[in-house]
């Protein structure tokens, strides 16, 4: 395999380094501009391995069932979860989020640049209109000194700022009782922007008790004032009064109905429903053409509640508010060092209300817990990057104080109140060389921390409080990559090697089968290869691939009697590639199908039980064409074409060997959108 890997890379870098050399500057493509690093530059010129995922990619023939659909292509990035809303996305990025058992862990997740991660380190997207979006940005490498806590990899959601006003409706229908149906508004008044969307989306589901119901309203205003200054305000709601769980299953129980839940989770209704509501404001305020001042306030206030498969307290009420903001300020001048040095600072608050009842069957019945949980996050940060001949450094550093508080009110077991502080330094330096204009040679050394989120400090003690054999982890990145950008292709490889300490990983309780409570271990390691290409075969056909290998080993972990020093950590496949063939012709026709490989899975830290590697492959065909003052846009897709066995989620370390999500066989769905331009 290790042969493999080496020629499977070699030939790689022969190849784009020769396509990429023989550019010329007049080949170069559309600068794609990104924003996650704080200071907005080239795709090209940052010395850190990032993906960029265009509006085509998200919205064109897509199900939208989940944002997982546009995301496919991205190295180094493995999705579970798509079919299981009650659970939300899993998220990982090198292996960082692949330990959480709901929502998503490790890894950053922004809207413009405003966190839709908590300050403890949980993230959701349920509560993100995929169809607003102008591009997404992933970065993969740990970014701590960017944008501290569970910055193990950074995800932002850039919303379309168009101003071509325009009404758009879309219905998409496909099996297992799915249907989504949207409206947007796009339009503008003298010097202010504004769009409205609206959302519906209903999934009875491929699985017993997995149907789910979703509503959507979202709206974003732009006050463009003079001189490039903007004031930029944001709502978003979210209605998910239903999504049932149908839970983890054990191998003959998958051999036997791939369909069923598990009888649990139908005795106790395990699912979930929830309200979340979100407003920002984001101002940008040019001085000159060297001072620059940003700022951004947001609250978001969010009301959950569920029910897990158990009687003692499986039932959970919490009631949650999120406020914050940031500040920063950049000083730009353009001269032989081309210096930019952004300096800034972010406040964040949670407000968690936290209760939890018996769940007897599925009924509500006594209190057993009953605690506030408070979080705070200060943060320093700052930034320069200058040139030195054909080299570019970016140099950064962030501090953050983090507190967590709990004051427990249910007293019947004693009070289990406390306070505990988590503060973190994050360094980072990337160095970029420029071979040519198009053609660019980078190093990246960075750190990432991961503090416990307020559920995984849970006390597995059955009390309230804090978890106190939990703490932090930390881990040190280095990677170095190549990236090429010409008239008919983009290429990047990155090579890298990350060693956490004290990582966070899930385990379960026999009294507690469904509910995850989590343990350090000592060190881990993780190193891999990532490499991803586009390549314009001609003007109507394209090749988009990528391919990932990762070897993320325990280093130590002794955990009471048992060795798992030099397993693999579950949860990741060691091999996955992904390859598009796109056709897309002048009359506005296009036609797409993709092949999409995951290799085998550890289901636990034994790694005595793993899945078999699985093949899923997809086509996506559709129709643009005018008719009177309306575009008309038909579509059809087919999921899973040849009907591949698989799981769509592995819940890591499950008590009994319930480790299994299955996923759908083939699935087909059509949409239709149908828009207008104002006049």
């Amino acid at each position: 395999m290790k042969s493999n890997i080496f020629f499977i890379s070699l030939a790689f870098l022969l190849l784009i380094s020769n396509t990429a050399l023989s550019q010329t500057d007049e080949e170069k493509i559309e600068e794609i501009i990104v924003e996650s690093t704080r200071l907005e530059q080239p795709l090209l010129n940052i010395p850190t391995a990032i993906s960029i995922i265009s509006k085509k990619e998200i919205e064109q023939g897509r199900q939208q069932i989940n944002i997982d659909e546009a995301l496919s292509r991205v190295p180094g990035l493995f999705i579970q979860n798509r079919y299981n809303f009650a659970q939300d996305l899993r998220i990982s990025i090198r292996g960082f989020g692949s330990r959480s058992s709901f929502g998503i862990r490790g890894i950053k997740i922004l809207v413009d640049g405003i966190p839709e991660t908590l300050p403890d380190g949980q993230g959701q997207v349920d509560s993100i209109d995929f169809n607003s979006l102008k591009q997404i940005e992933i970065i993969r490498s740990p970014s701590s000194s960017l944008h501290g806590n569970a910055s193990g990899g950074i995800i932002n959601f850039i919303s379309d700022d168009s101003i071509e006003p325009i009404i758009l409706t879309k219905f998409i229908s496909g099996i297992d009782g799915y249907d989504k149906k949207q409206i947007k508004i796009k339009n503008n008044y003298k010097n202010i922007n504004y769009s409205l969307g609206l959302a519906e989306t209903n999934y009875q589901g491929y699985r017993e008790h997995s149907e789910s119901k979703n509503k959507q309203f979202s709206m974003r205003m732009n006050l463009n004032f003079s001189d490039n200054k903007t004031l930029i305000a944001s709502f978003n709601h979210t209605n998910q009064p239903l999504s049932k769980d149908p839970g983890g299953i054990n191998i003959l129980q998958v051999e036997s109905n791939r369909r069923q839940a598990r009888d649990k989770n139908i005795l106790f209704d395990a699912g979930e429903e929830l309200k979340n509501s979100k407003i920002g404001l984001s101002l940008n305020y040019p001085i000159n053409s060297y001072h620059l001042i940003k700022a951004n306030i947001f609250n978001i206030s969010r009301s959950f509640k569920n029910k897990l498969p158990f009687n003692n307290g499986g039932s959970v009420d919490l009631s949650r508010s999120f406020y914050g903001g940031g500040f920063s300020y950049t000083f730009s001048k353009e001269n032989s060092f081309n210096n930019r040095l952004i300096i800034g600072t972010d406040f964040e608050n949670q407000n968690d209300e936290r209760k939890r009842f018996n769940n007897f069957n599925g009924i509500l019945d006594s209190i057993s817990f009953n605690q506030k949980e408070t979080v705070k996050i200060n943060g320093l940060f700052i930034r320069d990057e200058f040139t030195i001949n054909n080299f570019d450094i970016n140099l950064g550093l962030r501090s953050d104080i983090i507190s967590f508080n709990i004051n427990d009110y249910y007293l019947s077991n004693g009070n289990d109140s406390g306070v505990r502080n988590l503060n973190h330094t994050s360094p980072s330096l990337g160095i970029l060389y420029n071979i040519t204009n198009d053609s660019k040679i980078f190093t990246n050394f960075s750190t990432s921390f991961q503090t416990p989120t307020t559920t995984e400090f849970a006390n597995p003690a059955g009390t309230g409080g804090f978890n106190p054999k939990l703490g932090p982890q930390s881990s040190d990145n280095m990677e170095i990559g190549f990236r090429s950008s010409g008239e008919n292709h983009n290429y990047e490889i990155v090579i890298f090697k990350t060693k956490s300490t004290d990582e966070i990983l899930p385990y379960e309780l026999e009294n507690s089968p469904g509910r995850n409570f989590f343990h350090n271990i000592g060190k881990s390691s993780r190193k891999g290869l990532e490499l991803s290409s586009m390549y314009s075969v001609s003007e109507e056909v394209s090749i988009n691939s990528s391919y990932t290998f990762s070897s993320f080993k325990f280093k130590h972990f002794i955990d009471k009697n048992n060795n798992f020093s030099g397993n693999f950590i579950p949860g990741i496949p060691k091999n996955m590639f992904y390859t598009e063939l796109l056709y897309e012709n002048s009359s506005n026709f296009f036609a797409s199908i993709d092949f999409h490989h995951i290799g085998k899975i550890f289901t636990n830290n034994k790694n005595a039980i793993s899945t078999k590697g699985y093949n899923l492959s997809n086509i996506r065909i559709g129709l643009e064409y005018n008719l009177a003052d309306f575009i008309i846009n038909p579509f059809l897709g087919i999921s899973n074409i040849f009907d591949e066995d698989y799981n769509s989620n592995i819940r890591i370390n499950a008590f009994g060997n319930r480790y299994y999500e299955p996923g759908p066989g083939q699935s087909i769905y059509f949409g239709i959108s149908v828009s207008s331009l104002f006049k």
